[in-house]
């Protein structure tokens, strides 16, 4: 039984005793004489199921907002979720000194990906501190599946992916990478597939 049933069982007992004035047990019953004491404890019972009820609802713990133990990994948003165009990725890292980076796959995308950065116009990789890392993306492209990518980036694969995502801003085209024509030097940490249902 739960912590939450318990507290709505003992509440709706309180409850009742408030309202009928005794309580009867194996051995007997016990009345509760006072006014005063029996509006206490309908007041304890109301509290104790209130708490209850409401309790579930303000520590629910979902995928989105649980702590994740796993290293070098996506956490946010959750595999097989529904996002919208932009979102925030997020995730964990350990004993990674390389620049992460973040690429998105999308379904119809003819086997291309776009990295993504926070600040694409100087090709900054995914924002790390702490354990923690952290990166904006946009879902373009009509609603489809998209797999979000995690990879560490040795110190030339970062730079040609940085400057790549400068001449991109650049020239305001992104065409996107051929999976066959990312550099060297990238190693793929985790994988989700995401679902956009509408522009």
């Amino acid at each position: 039984m739960s912590k939450d049933t318990i507290l709505i069982s003992i509440g709706a007992l309180f409850i009742l005793i408030g309202i009928a004035g005794s309580i009867r047990y194996k051995d007997g019953q016990v009345f509760i004489n006072s006014i005063w004491a029996r509006v206490l404890v309908f007041i304890i019972g109301l509290s104790l199921l209130t708490i209850g009820i409401i309790q579930p609802s303000l520590n629910l713990v979902t995928d989105a907002n649980k702590i994740h133990k796993c290293d070098n990994c996506i956490t946010i948003p959750q595999d097989n979720g529904v996002v919208e165009s932009i979102i925030v990725v997020k995730g964990n890292y350990k004993k990674i000194d390389e620049d992460l980076w973040l690429i998105i796959w999308p379904e119809k995308g003819g086997n291309k990906g776009w990295p993504q950065s926070d600040d694409a116009l100087n090709g900054r990789p995914v924002n790390k501190s702490n354990g923690r890392w952290s990166v904006s993306c946009c879902l373009g492209g009509p609603p489809q599946s998209y797999d979000i990518a995690l990879y560490s980036a040795s110190k030339k694969a970062s730079e040609v992916l940085g400057t790549t995502m400068k001449d991109w801003v650049k020239s305001n085209d992104y065409p996107g990478l051929y999976i066959n024509n990312l550099p060297k030097g990238l190693k793929e940490l985790d994988r989700i597939t995401v679902r956009k249902i509408k522009y």
